[in-house]
């Protein structure tokens, strides 16, 4: 074999050194193999490098051409020389084979000679072994591959759990519906224990996409063989037969059971990759000297020595296809050996193999087995504020908590919860929300709750954790959640909460009101419209001068103008910055009025808030009461004016004066005449101008309305007034009648009117209702009354008890028939409801409608009733009668 005839045309200078001459001591030690070629191609010095990598002797390899290191396929070696020599310096890779036939992936350097004349003298190569590189470099591509794969499966395994939890909330749904005895039951038990199976088959998913939390317990190892055998028979083919022998007691370890599933994975597979040919698979499962022994033993090809020593190594595999990673018997190592234990090979070549992994015994009892019991009643009435942003899952929980005895308000993304939290305040008990969401995640929502509902607890629920912040929570409710599971953490953490100490709902407390000749001054630096509006109608009706700007430019301009506030009140985050950099200012340019600065805020976040909440300042957490707010403003410094400020319980008593009774007619849709009034009670009080916020303003400071019997007396003086040609007047009952038994009085001073009076009760009454609520229900009825069903579609609030306790008129949800016209899902819902109401002999009143369309679509979808703004257009003038109601 000759050198190509323009291998040394570009180093006609070069000449043959000393330093390549086979007796040099640079070439002999040289740490690299380095071979000397002659004109003809013909090895002609060896290094003792290369004898290392190839295995030959000098002797062996003299006079032979590079055919003598190419694997025996390797195809035309004179084509392979010319490729070599052409690459040069720069390196051609190259399979080479060893003495022992083994393949080795070499790159060949490559430099030819010429004489002091100018002849070909011949060539040298530098071959550098890149076989471990490659190696690593082809077990890096598989794993970036892999863990594409897992972040595909991880996410499809989170959808899929969400699926899995609305199956499993409906089968339990179902079979609570069928009485006791009822062979549907088992066949929905069918239903609920499929859906368990693929549950524990997605949390295998999540946990190979390395998705899910170790959640380490007592775990049966018998019991998760046995399950698996039967899913493992499939997988393994018909060629490979499968034998389990397990103990008649359980087994138990502290293993994570999606871990020892796993662990359970990777043996058996590689028992079976051991067995080209079929064969016969053993799993067993014994206790010996104290310690469970997970056993899988095969009948295959076994192992060398030399093998089974590298074994657990990662990226070690004997398979040359690349389809395998190496990884799956070094995580079964790392498995066991986290647990506590130890694992072990036996195995001779053609004898196959035996894997032992050796687990301490769990010192602790089994959890207890769940029964198919009734979901129990757990709540109260307590306000769960549900956020999930999957809407069949959501409307699944909701329900769930409806039948436990909760009253629900539902946000669809983490955004609308932060929204709801802020206008809802104390009124919330508890928050349940999703951890992965659009717009804030479950955690922004628990910070933000901490702020400003400080004490409310928050139940997170996930189908797999974040990279940040979950690897820190063990009390993650982990998707699918059965309901029975969900009821559990919320009825815990009330109880907890109920027994914890009670928390300041107002950071900053205030001293007693102000005296002097001049109204305090108050800077009011707000973006929101409606937030500044109320502050700002509060606090001049106290008397105050207020100054109102939505920016911070708009707050230095009126401090530059010579502006002496007596509080700053100062929202987080403006547009065109934040409360730090009014702060700043005031520092560097006023510090008298630096005490005057007070932050407010529905919950800071980022390290700005957080620098602010940790003391720098007074803080009044949003949503601001009246209350609150005039007490701050009654210990401002600077205040002055013989006044009387008005405290809380004064403004509270306004707002209950400015109440009014009006009763909204309810139309039938077959003759357009007035079938009933509803009672609505109407606040007109600028500071508070609703009764929910009248209600929990009264919370605050512990006040007791009794406005709900002066609803009951405004509408007995009107029925009594109108004689007997007055149409039924639909009153509602609320949620703290059904909480404290006291149901069956609630038509108290109206028992002369039966037959004349609806009684209409939210949804989560009907779910939640117990002996006490159905003995309620009765009484009323016993007296001629009849009975409704509010908020019906709001998350499908008691439905399921329409069958048991036949309410005679069902209410729409108010979302449910805005814009119902135009929206084909909302007529679906509204068709369901109608269906089942029909079913329970009960007439349908869709309320809330403003436009004529909403209401021709809601009379087409089989509507009975309706009731809203567009109404009075259509019939008589409504009753006008409106009557104050009184508090105690």
């Amino acid at each position: 074999m000759t050198f190509p005839p323009d291998a040394s045309a570009d180093v006609s200078s070069w000449h043959a050194p000393a330093v390549f001459s086979p007796d040099c001591l640079l070439f002999a030690q040289a740490p690299v193999a380095t071979i000397r070629w002659d004109d003809a191609g013909r090895v002609t010095a060896w290094n003792a490098a290369a004898e290392r990598l190839f295995g030959h002797g000098e002797g062996d390899v003299l006079g032979e051409d590079i055919a003598f290191f190419l694997p025996a396929a390797s195809g035309d070696a004179e084509a392979l020389w010319r490729e070599i020599a052409a690459a040069g310096a720069a390196g051609r890779k190259v399979v080479n084979a060893t003495r022992d036939g083994r393949a080795l992936t070499c790159q060949w350097h490559f430099a030819p000679l010429v004489d002091a004349a100018g002849a070909q003298a011949g060539a040298f190569t530098v071959v550098l072994d890149l076989t471990d590189q490659e190696r690593l470099r082809g077990a890096l591509a598989r794993t970036q591959r892999m863990d594409a794969v897992s972040r595909i499966a991880g996410g499809v395994a989170h959808e899929y759990n969400n699926l899995l939890g609305v199956v499993l909330s409906y089968a339990d749904f179902l079979r609570d519906s069928f009485a006791p005895g009822d062979p549907r039951r088992a066949e929905v038990a069918e239903i609920t224990d499929a859906a368990r199976r693929a549950t524990e088959l997605t949390t295998q998913l999540l946990s190979v996409a390395h998705k899910r939390l170790t959640a380490r317990g007592p775990t049966d190892l018998r019991e998760r063989v046995a399950f698996h055998g039967r899913l493992l028979e499939r997988t393994l083919g018909e060629r490979v037969a499968l034998a389990v022998r397990l103990p008649d007691e359980p087994v138990v370890v502290d293993l994570d059971p999606a871990k020892l599933d796993q662990l359970l994975l990777n043996l058996v597979l590689n028992a079976r990759d051991a067995m080209p040919d079929g064969g016969q698979i053993t799993v067993s499962v014994e206790v010996a000297e104290g310690r469970a022994r997970l056993v899988v033993a095969d009948d295959g090809e076994g192992m060398a020595e030399d093998v089974r020593k590298r074994v657990f190594e990662p990226f070690f595999t004997t398979r040359t296809d690349g389809a395998e990673t190496g990884l799956g018997l070094s995580t079964s190592y790392a498995i066991v050996v986290d647990a506590g234990g130890a694992i072990d090979v036996v195995s001779t070549p053609g004898a196959g193999a035996t894997f032992t992994a050796t687990l301490p015994l769990s010192a602790s009892l089994l959890p207890a087995a769940e029964h198919l019991d009734e979901v129990t009643r757990v709540g109260f009435g307590e306000r769960v504020l549900l956020v999930e942003d999957q809407a069949e899952l959501r409307r699944a929980t909701a329900r769930v908590l409806e039948r436990g005895g909760f009253n629900v308000v539902i946000a669809r993304d983490g955004g609308e919860a932060i929204q709801k939290i802020d206008a809802l305040g104390p009124a919330i008990d508890l928050v349940v929300t999703d951890v992965r969401m659009p717009c804030a995640s479950g955690f922004d929502v628990e910070r933000h709750a901490a702020r400003v509902i400080p004490g409310r607890p928050v139940v997170l629920t996930s189908g797999y954790p974040e990279r940040r912040g979950s690897e820190r929570r063990a009390d993650i409710l982990w998707k699918p959640v059965r309901p029975r599971e969900l009821l559990r953490a919320v009825a815990a953490r009330l109880a907890d909460a109920q027994a914890a100490p009670p928390t300041e709902l107002v950071v900053l407390r205030a001293s007693a009101d102000p005296t002097g000749d001049e109204p305090a001054c108050v800077l009011i630096v707000e973006d929101d419209d409606a937030m500044r509006g109320a502050m700002a109608r509060v606090l001049a009706g106290a008397g105050c001068e207020v100054h109102v700007t939505p920016s911070i430019s708009g707050a230095l301009t009126l401090l530059r103008a010579g502006l002496e506030p007596a509080r700053i009140l100062c929202d987080l985050h403006l547009v065109d910055g934040t409360a730090s950099d009014v702060l700043g200012w005031l520092e560097a340019t006023r510090p008298d009025l630096r005490a005057r600065f007070v932050l407010v805020t529905g919950g800071a976040t980022g390290a700005e808030g957080d620098a602010l909440l940790d003391g720098r300042v007074p803080v009044l957490a949003k949503p601001v009461t009246p209350g609150a707010l005039l007490a701050l403003v009654g210990g401002a410094p600077g205040a002055s004016g013989e006044r009387a400020v008005a405290g809380p319980r004064e403004l509270i008593g306004q707002a209950v004066a400015s109440l009014a009774v009006v009763f909204e007619p309810v139309i039938a849709v077959d003759g357009g005449g007035v079938f009933a009034r509803r009672a609505r009670v109407v606040c007109e009080h600028e500071a508070i101008p609703t009764l929910e916020a009248l209600y929990t303003a009264a919370e605050v400071v512990g006040m007791e309305l009794a406005v709900d019997r002066a609803v009951r007396v405004a509408v007995a003086e009107a029925l009594r007034g109108r004689g007997d040609r007055a149409e039924p007047v639909i009153v509602d009952v609320r949620h703290r009648a059904v909480r404290d038994g006291s149901l069956a009085a609630a038509d108290e001073p109206l028992r002369d009117l039966g037959g004349r009076v609806v009684f209409a009760m939210s949804g989560s009454a009907w779910a939640a209702g117990d002996t006490r609520f159905d003995a309620g229900c009765r009484a009323l009825r016993a007296r001629g009354h009849r009975l409704a069903l509010t908020y019906a579609g709001e998350g499908w609030v008691g439905l399921a008890r329409l069958g048991q306790l036949r309410p005679d008129l069902v209410l729409v949800a108010d979302a449910l028939t805005r814009g119902v016209d135009a929206a084909p899902l909302q007529v679906d819902l509204v068709a369901t409801l109608v269906r089942a109401a029909d079913r329970a002999g009960a007439a349908v009143v869709a309320t809330a409608v403003a436009t004529r369309e909403e209401a021709l679509a809601l009379a087409a979808i089989g509507c009975d009733l309706v009731a809203g703004p567009a109404v009075s257009h259509l019939i008589e003038a409504p009753l006008t009668a409106k009557e104050p109601p009184c508090a105690s």
